[in-house]
């Protein structure tokens, strides 16, 4: 998926700044389309090794003389954990492909507006404002990153759709600047957490925290970039080909700490069977006596996974 869209955003970027004009806009998705198609056979096998592992290790259990400590493990919590991963991802890249259809409909077809073309991206910020407002274990940063989203995507709905020329372009990217603003900080505020002992990374997530940090930086340039070229200064020749090597390099930035992400989870699957880790909690004296301090020790973020 990785390599698909690092050469689908280099093909767009070079298109969008006239470098290569004359390209087809299937073409130019062809990658992202191709990467789906290797995601959906890469499940469809995970799925079929996953059903014989469980089968074998049920008739291996049953017999007396197996060595193998695994054949004694409760692998329901194996498969639960699979197929939740399993679930998000494949939702994930549906969602994705759906918007790059609609991309393509929009672009080459010109038969749909801004908004319908922007349909998954709606029902996924709706549900995670929803979420942040339901779900009590959210933290506040999360809802106001989701809310900041959908005020980016109603102003561009506004400027390209209804034609209110009274929002310029730099009010339209303000609510993306201060998204991207944001994440870099929360991506910065956990690597300083565990350089000073406050998180504690593993090796994988702190490559992980990194590959995001730069990511969200050189993402946040190229827009401040695009949006001066948009409004004020055309590039020249050494400028749009310095655009056309940063878009992939955010991607594979963004790539390469998703996958970092996925090996310290698959690696916590193979540790722990899928079963969750005990977090015990620290002992804190009163004058009634000792009592435990609240907290199990242990935060959920989004693209990192569960940090001690």
């Amino acid at each position: 998926m990785m390599i698909g869209g690092c050469i689908s955003a280099e093909l767009a970027t070079a298109y969008f700044l006239n470098l290569i004009p004359h390209f087809r806009y299937w073409f130019i998705l062809l990658p992202c389309w191709l990467a789906h198609a290797g995601i959906f056979i890469c499940h469809v096998l995970s799925f079929r090794a996953l059903s014989i592992f469980i089968s074998d290790a049920n008739e291996n259990r049953q017999r007396d003389d197996t060595t193998d400590p695994y054949d004694r493990t409760e692998y329901l919590p194996i498969l639960q954990k699979s197929l939740k991963f399993s679930l998000k991802m494949g939702m994930i890249s549906c969602s994705l492909l759906i918007f790059e259809i609609l991309v393509y409909v929009r672009i080459a077809k010109e038969s749909i507006s801004l908004s319908r073309m922007l349909t998954p991206l709606w029902v996924v910020a709706t549900m995670g404002i929803l979420n942040g407002i339901v779900c009590k274990t959210q933290h506040i940063l999360s809802l106001f990153i989701w809310i900041l989203l959908f005020i980016f995507m109603m102003l561009l709905i506004l400027r390209v759709d209804y034609g209110v020329t009274l929002i310029e372009t730099n009010v339209i990217i303000a609510p993306l600047m201060f998204l991207l603003t944001v994440v870099t900080f929360i991506w910065l505020y956990i690597l300083y957490g565990h350089r000073v002992g406050y998180f504690r990374l593993t090796q994988w997530q702190l490559r992980a925290g990194i590959l995001y940090s730069l990511g969200t930086v050189i993402c946040l340039i190229s827009i401040i970039l695009l949006a001066n070229w948009w409004s004020y200064y055309p590039f020249g020749t050494g400028m749009q080909v310095l655009m056309c090597l940063l878009t992939p390099l955010i991607v594979a930035l963004i790539g390469f700490g998703a996958w970092s992400v996925n090996r310290d989870e698959f690696e916590r699957l193979l540790r722990f069977g899928g079963q969750a880790k005990v977090h015990p909690k620290k002992l804190r004296f009163e004058r009634r006596g000792w009592t435990a301090v609240e907290g199990i020790g242990v935060v959920s973020v989004p693209m990192l996974g569960e940090i001690e």
